[in-house]
């Protein structure tokens, strides 16, 4: 997957705009995850400011080396875009096309609840600023995905496999 690619993908679903209302208690070990609730689309969770280790010394030579990064506090969506509200976006605006694997009403349904995916980052950036946010950085996005705690993936240190959702997609598990 091509870098411009993941990027749209990644970028549509985790969308930020300033600062909101903390959600993490005091108590909240680095790498805890907030409960997920039932909220309104577009709740946000604020990441705190601070430092991270960002990038991965075995990684490919873009993710080398391994480095700190401080970072504002901030806030990012709590929720992945999903199909039906990109849908709204491509219903009012005729100069985006939709993305390639998209049928018409693909985004109703019990489909309109997914993820929306095979965005394109300029289709993605278009999506947010109509939702007046904005896409987050590399290190935004590094962060809240991996947390604190210098583990290598969201859930720690073990190689992802096929019963991770949405890894490695394409394969059977």
């Amino acid at each position: 997957m091509t870098r411009t690619w993941f990027w749209g993908i990644v970028g549509i679903f985790f969308i930020i705009n300033g600062l909101s209302q903390p959600t993490w208690s005091q108590e909240s070990k680095p790498g805890d995850a907030p409960e997920q609730d039932d909220g309104p689309p577009g709740s946000m969770v604020l990441i705190p400011e601070g430092d991270f280790l960002m990038g991965y010394n075995d990684g490919s030579k873009n993710e080398r080396p391994e480095h700190t990064v401080w970072l504002d506090a901030y806030s990012i969506d709590r929720y992945e875009v999903t199909m039906a509200e990109y849908q709204k976006l491509l219903d009012t605006d005729y100069s985006i096309e939709p993305p390639p694997l998209w049928d018409d009403g693909i985004a109703t349904g019990e489909f309109g609840i997914r993820p929306a995916v095979g965005i394109s980052w300029n289709d993605a950036k278009r999506y947010c600023q109509w939702v007046e946010k904005r896409l987050p950085t590399e290190a935004e996005w590094e962060k809240a995905a991996r947390g604190t705690d210098g583990r290598r993936y969201p859930w720690g240190h073990m190689q992802p496999f096929v019963d991770i959702a949405n890894y490695n997609q394409g394969t059977t598990g």
